[in-house]
Order: structure tokens, then sequence, then C-alpha cells
């Protein structure tokens, strides 16, 4: 009984194991579909901002030029914000 109950909880978990794969290449990879409010990094102005490296801040997407910036910047936002035009 022991047996038949873990062959026929195998094949469920089987099965749902390929159906989510089957779903995963149906879905097609997208980019974030909100544009930061800036153009250029607000930690630094001179460098343009990398879309890939954002974060919403009190409704706001936020753009920065590395993974350095933006981990700044959420150490302490509201010493940044400010620079944000």
């Amino acid at each position: 009984m022991k047996r038949l109950l873990l062959s026929v909880l195998s094949v469920a978990l089987l099965a749902g194991a390929v159906a989510r794969a089957a779903d995963d290449k149906k879905s097609p990879t997208t980019a974030p579909t909100t544009k930061p409010a800036n153009t250029m990094c607000i930690m630094n102005p001179q460098d343009p901002v990398d879309d890939r490296e954002t974060v919403v801040y009190e409704g706001k997407t936020i753009g920065f030029c590395c993974e350095d910036c933006k981990r700044d910047f959420l150490k302490d936002p509201k010493k940044y914000i400010d620079r944000l035009k």
C-alpha cells in the first residue's frame, strides 16, 4: 500500500514538473516596464542610468549607473533623494 501511494505521488510530482517546464518555455523574458524617472545616476550625475539597476522609492522608479550606487542609495535614501530632479 505504501509503495502504491509513493508511486502515485511520484508520478503526480513528475507531471507537475513537466507542466511547469512547458509553461516556462512559453513565457517570454521581458525587461522591466517602468522606466526610471532619471536619465543620469543620482549618485554619480556624470554617468547615465543602467535600466537594469533600479529601485522603486516613494512610488518612483529611480535608476543608477551601477549596483554599488544602488546599494549606497538604499543605505540612506533620504540623504540622496533630493538629487532627483
